[in-house]
């Protein structure tokens, strides 16, 4: 493959020839700023740089585009923003030697960012000269057939499919079933072998979710998504549902004991973390549960014993799932992207489409109800197990955990589907 990053002279060369024509451009900033990454070339796609600023350069983001200079200003249209990227292309030319303003526009043309200072030097190596033309198309290496862009890897795609997961989910109307099928074929792409083309698929779904940022899960002030926001208000039903079956428990200590584990899953719910309130809901059903057994148990109570307690069945299932994804997202553990880094702490809550929260919320409020109101829970319970069922069965990135190209065997489905079936028919019995 020929080398796309250049350096120094090479980049006068080549943006002699963006004062004539649009040149395409891939940018990978980074620290110091002389280790930045910039690809030129004027014959080459934006995409094709832009996938080697991403896979060879040393910071985490990455843009491309096209570059036009006129004069002392080099014009960047960009297909992805990155904050205060004026002052980083600047920087990064100066310590090549190449000092110019810089202004950054939008594939609409519209004006982003900009770093421009007066009285800059002029600098004779960037005044277009006969047979510039020439050097660049020999700069550029065009007669290496052998060049196809920077080699697509199965596992960066996996895990940037991963990463856009929930912030696709997060879009609503129209525009999210859209880029939900945009996104499940591009997984298809990626389980078929056919790389470019889940590649150029990302990076569309990349650029479309840069503009329409505002509906993604949680926007820059970190208010949850409206979906989030409906799944925190049935944790708080569930938690004074709980709160009030703890202030009747007859033992002083017990009482004590569980009011201090609600106010934990209070402070969750505060900070909008559904997946810990989830999680210490069930520790305080479970700590209830035990604190009515060590006393007298009631007729219903009694009634009910011998039934196996859906709950349990689906905490021993998730928690056989979870620990199947273990060793895949230790994979995801040492990303700097925040999505990869939810995915890897909350394994399945991370992947899912809230169905464990709405499920485990059912779940719980099944379990603290009685007479009329359970029968009518269960069937609460049973709409859940169904669309949960539903979502194991189609969604593709559970799927591509289960295939995935790390080499690591998960199991997901099959203990979930099972755990599901056994949870109907104890609500059915």
């Amino acid at each position: 493959m020929a080398e796309l990053r250049v350096e120094g002279k090479q980049i006068k060369k080549l943006l002699t020839i963006a004062k004539r024509q649009p040149i395409s451009f891939g940018f990978n900033p980074a620290n110091p700023d002389e280790n930045g990454y910039l690809a030129l070339h004027r014959k080459k796609t934006p995409t094709v740089l832009g996938k080697a600023a991403r896979s060879e350069g040393d910071g985490p983001k990455f843009t491309f585009g096209t570059a036009s200079l006129k004069g002392k200003l080099l014009s960047l249209t960009c297909e992805r923003d990155i904050p205060s990227l004026a002052k980083k292309v600047k920087k990064y030319l100066k310590s090549q030697k190449v000092v110019l303003n810089i202004e950054i526009l939008d594939a609409d043309g519209n004006l982003l960012d900009s770093d421009i200072e007066d009285d800059l030097p002029d600098d004779p190596d960037l005044e277009a000269r006969d047979g510039d033309q020439e050097i660049a198309d020999g700069d550029d290496n065009d007669d290496d057939d052998s060049d196809t862009g920077p080699v697509v890897d199965t596992k960066a795609l996996t895990q940037r499919l991963v990463a856009l997961k929930p912030e696709i989910e997060a879009v609503q109307g129209d525009i999210g079933a859209k880029l939900q099928k945009a996104f499940a074929n591009t997984v298809g792409q990626v389980k078929s072998g056919n790389l470019d083309a889940a590649a150029t698929g990302i990076d569309r779904l990349e650029a479309a979710l840069a503009k329409i940022s505002a509906n993604t899960a949680q926007d820059s002030t970190g208010t949850p998504a409206p979906n989030a926001k409906d799944q925190i208000q049935k944790l708080v039903a569930v938690l004074k549902k709980l709160k009030g079956e703890a202030d009747g428990l007859a033992d002083a200590d017990a009482r004590t004991n569980v009011s201090a584990m609600i106010g934990q899953a209070a402070e969750h719910l505060r900070a909008g973390d559904a997946s810990q309130a989830t999680t210490a809901l069930t520790r305080i059903r479970d700590a209830i549960v035990e604190a009515r057994k060590a006393g007298s148990p009631t007729p219903e109570q009694e009634d009910t014993s011998d039934t196996e307690n859906p709950a349990d069945i689906w905490i021993d299932a998730k928690g056989e799932a979870d620990a199947s994804l273990g060793p895949l997202m230790s994979h995801l553990a040492s990303s700097t992207d925040p999505n990869l880094q939810r995915i890897a702490r909350f394994g399945l809550n991370g992947v899912t489409k809230g169905n464990n929260t709405a499920l485990m919320a059912a779940l719980m409020g099944y379990n603290s109800a009685s007479g009329d109101a359970r029968a009518q829970r269960a069937k609460d319970v049973i709409a859940q197990i169904d669309a949960y069922s539903s979502f194991l069965a189609s969604d593709p990135i559970i799927a591509l955990c289960e295939d995935n190209p790390f080499g690591q065997t998960v199991s997901i489905r099959a203990p979930l589907t099972k755990a599901l079936k056994r949870m109907k028919t104890s609500l059915a019995a």
